[in-house]
């Protein structure tokens, strides 16, 4: 494990997709701001196809779109050690939707939150 991924459910991230994109896989919610941000970087081919994710919200509130997100983000990338969250903090659902894919902690931070997943290498 190693992989870290970015889920940002802010609709005004816009150009930040582009920091994020250098430190992993990134999934945006779909917006104006960040669907130009994403398209940006796809026509730059500075990644592989995937790395950069539009997706469309998938709920009513920003909690439920974070947790649509991580489902389908686990089981795209199943080796992942890091999932930072910006947009929504941290709340019991979203930790305890987290902690089924894997023993981890919950960090909060300005933006969001971070799970950092613990590794199942003896």
């Amino acid at each position: 494990m190693g992989s870290k991924i970015t889920v940002v459910v802010a609709e005004c991230f816009g150009d930040r997709v582009r920091q994020r994109a250098r430190l992993g896989p990134v999934w945006v919610v779909r917006s104006k701001e960040n669907t130009r941000a994403a398209d940006e970087l796809r026509r730059a081919r500075r990644h592989r196809p995937g790395h950069v994710v539009v997706f469309d919200p998938q709920g009513k509130t920003v909690e439920s779109v974070a947790l649509a997100a991580l489902e389908a983000i686990n089981l795209r990338y199943a080796e992942w050690a890091e999932c930072e969250v910006i947009g929504v903090r941290p709340t019991e659902a979203l930790a305890k939707a987290l902690h089924a894919f894997g023993a981890g902690a919950v960090e909060s931070t300005r933006a969001g939150f971070v799970f950092l997943r613990e590794s199942s290498a003896a």
